[in-house]
């Protein structure tokens, strides 16, 4: 009589084994599995035994199990098995296993050596040892993944080879010497896609405390998640995994690195659902120049930031629950990054940024030996501020250098920059005198002499507008231009628009004309330009009025070069050259008057004597006496733009 007690122990070891799924040991007090419909059969041409269900600890079931061995064998006191075959259903996969099985009930000595049909899994085992071996022959890694990666299954693929050991006694299943894993490709839509990816694997499965640790070092293939690609045989990538189980939810710490560029580790929850709980992630850049060439260049590309650079380094972390973020805090070292085409470039960037979405955050505090913004520089300055949820608020008075001069801001607060809305702007600055010739060399605009300096007291951004309450004051040419009234819409958006009311004050006429080469002219000019606008970067709008100012010790001239230059507009070039006038290089004037009043693309224009369908631009003085005159008062401004005006003159 067959001992079903003792053969239902020999089963459960053997089963056991070969699925590599115990939870607790085979032979503790109160072991956690149960058979439902055992069956066993010894007849003259084989021995069978069939079991419908196996379940195990803490939800494996294994369905349809049948064991075979050719011949009439004998099950109990000892169990000899040249040619066995087992076969199961295991995570909807079938498995069917091939070999030797040598097995003392009595004495509780068991050998197997087995292979599964298509030769991709190779067992050795010996009750004599406590760890048992496991060879892997390109085996599809699909079919052996964790209930917890069954969503992915469907859409990988990946052969693994090498050892795996199994500690039956304490339910541990790892690798040995790493496993090699080939030819992974797994695709999730167009945001995730990895390709012909190789690599190693170590990892270690404590099925009693429902634990799984793996490290995965990729090192050939190509992926692309969103925007980042990486290739991985330029910048191979480590990936550790560790998976608590043990609750009613996933506990998950990852990590991924690269051996000297930076280390991101996280930790997050997952519910059966596989929603997200708390999460945190930190990000440690220790070379931003190798992050840059392999990942980060690859994702400005794509928003207009080619052939970037960058060095030094900086530590990121966040914090939040579901798909909220609550807090990041971001360390910088010495952190360096230039776009040469953007004229962008911030030097030595040292310091904390601290924000918080639910409470105020910790002040920040930023240094920079040198930072440039549209190719204007700013020299080496520390900003002191307040990050909290969508709100930032500059802490006290700043002085930010700019070549000979600086920008002070005494208050600034920006409101809503998280919000779908354009952000809101309260500002009070003021511009320290500048010089404008080296900010004309770094915009690559003619050489501009003088300073730009002003007062920007309430400067307010709502929406897309911003207005300025006070007055910014250019000190150029030996003379001054004010803007008051200034505001901007759009300024970096679609069809920006700027407008002001700008009063021109004695400006020097032979350094004006010498920037611009268009002939020399000597005197003073000051006016108006009043309801100035300016529709994308084209004045639309304005009433202006232009005019020369006498003043003591300075001549008014006007070279011939400046006289051929006006004439030209107006149709009649070279009319000097084919006078006796020719010889004479410059002439007095007496006056200069322009006016141009723009609405509706018709600029209607004035001078010094409006009369009779004509007016005098440039009034002669002395001998031999040049006047300038105009006979077209309303003109298309692009018109007058292209010819400035329809010219003639007086000799």
């Amino acid at each position: 009589m067959i001992n079903k007690q003792r053969l239902k122990r020999f089963t459960m070891e053997v089963l056991c084994l070969l699925l590599i799924c115990t939870s607790y040991t085979l032979w503790a007090e109160n072991p956690q599995f149960r058979l439902s419909g055992l069956d066993i059969k010894n007849q003259s041409e084989q021995t069978v035994i069939t079991v419908d269900k196996l379940f195990m600890a803490p939800d494996i079931i294994v369905d349809n199990i049948n064991y075979q061995c050719q011949g009439s064998i004998a099950v109990y006191p000892s169990h000899h098995c040249q040619q066995a075959n087992l076969a199961f259903d295991l995570q909807q996969n079938r498995l069917q296993l091939t070999g030797q099985v040598h097995y003392d009930v009595v004495n509780q000595i068991l050998n197997i050596d087995a292979v599964d049909s298509d030769n991709t899994m190779v067992l050795s085992y010996d009750s004599a040892r406590q760890r048992q071996n496991i060879t892997l022959n390109n085996l599809p890694i699909k079919k052996w993944l964790p209930p917890l990666f069954t969503a992915i299954k469907n859409n990988l693929s990946a052969n693994a080879n090498g050892d795996v050991s199994v500690n039956l006694d304490q339910g541990i299943v790892e690798s040995i010497n790493g496993i090699e894993f080939m030819g992974l490709d797994y695709e999730h839509s167009d945001d995730l896609i990895a390709l012909g990816l190789n690599g190693t694997m170590n990892f270690i499965w404590d099925m009693s405390q429902q634990n799984l640790t793996a490290e995965l070092v990729i090192a050939e293939g190509e992926a692309l998640l969103k925007q980042v690609y990486i290739n991985f045989s330029e910048f191979p990538l480590i990936l550790t995994l560790n998976i608590d189980m043990s609750h009613d939810q996933y506990l998950i710490n990852w990590g991924l690195a690269h051996q000297t560029a930076f280390q991101a580790s996280g930790e997050f929850n997952l519910n059966s659902n596989f929603d997200f709980g708390l999460w945190q992630l930190r990000l440690e850049i220790n070379d931003s120049a190798m992050v840059n060439k392999h990942i980060a260049n690859s994702v400005l590309e794509i928003y207009g930031f080619s052939k970037n650079q960058a060095n030094g380094g900086f530590i990121l972390s966040v914090t939040g629950e579901h798909s909220r973020i609550d807090h990041i805090v971001t360390d910088f070292k010495d952190f360096s990054f230039i776009n040469e085409k953007r004229k962008l470039a911030i030097i030595g960037l040292q310091g904390k940024v601290d924000w918080q979405w639910h409470q105020v955050s910790q002040p920040s505090n930023v240094s920079w030996q040198s930072l440039s913004l549209s190719g204007l520089p700013m020299s080496a300055a520390t900003m002191n501020f307040n990050l909290s949820e969508d709100v930032f608020s500059l802490y006290g008075r700043h002085q930010f250098p700019i070549f000979d001069g600086a920008l002070v801001i005494d208050r600034l607060i920006v409101s809503d920059f998280m919000a779908e809305t354009p952000a809101s702007v309260k500002m009070d600055a003021e511009i320290e005198p500048i010089s404008l010739l080296p900010i004309s060399e770094a915009l690559n605009w003619p050489e501009l002499a003088g300073q730009i300096s002003g007062q920007l007291p309430g400067m307010v951004k709502s929406g897309n507008v911003i207005e300025f309450a006070g007055t910014l004051h250019l000190s150029v040419f030996d003379g001054s231009i004010r803007f008051e009234n200034l505001s901007m819409e759009r300024l970096f958006g679609v069809a920006p628009v700027v407008a002001a009311d700008v009063d021109i004050d004695m400006l020097d006429l032979a350094l004006l004309t010498k920037t611009y080469d268009f002939g020399l002219i000597t005197g003073r000019l000051s006016g108006n330009i009043n309801h100035l606008r300016i529709t994308n970067w084209k004045v639309d709008r304005m009433d202006a009025t232009i005019y020369s100012v006498a003043a003591p010790s300075t001549k008014q001239t006007i070279s011939q070069r400046a006289i051929e230059n006006i004439s030209a507009i107006g149709g009649i070039k070279g009319a000097l050259s084919r006078t006796f006038l020719r010889f004479f290089e410059q002439f007095k004037y007496k006056k200069i008057m322009l006016s141009c009043r723009l609405h509706n693309s018709v600029c209607q224009i004035g001078g010094l004597d409006n009369q009779d369908g004509r007016f005098t631009i440039i009034e002669g003085g002395g001998l031999p006496k040049i006047n300038i005159v105009g006979y077209a008062r309303e003109i298309d401004w692009d018109v007058f733009i292209s010819r400035l005006l329809n010219a003639s003159y007086d000799s």
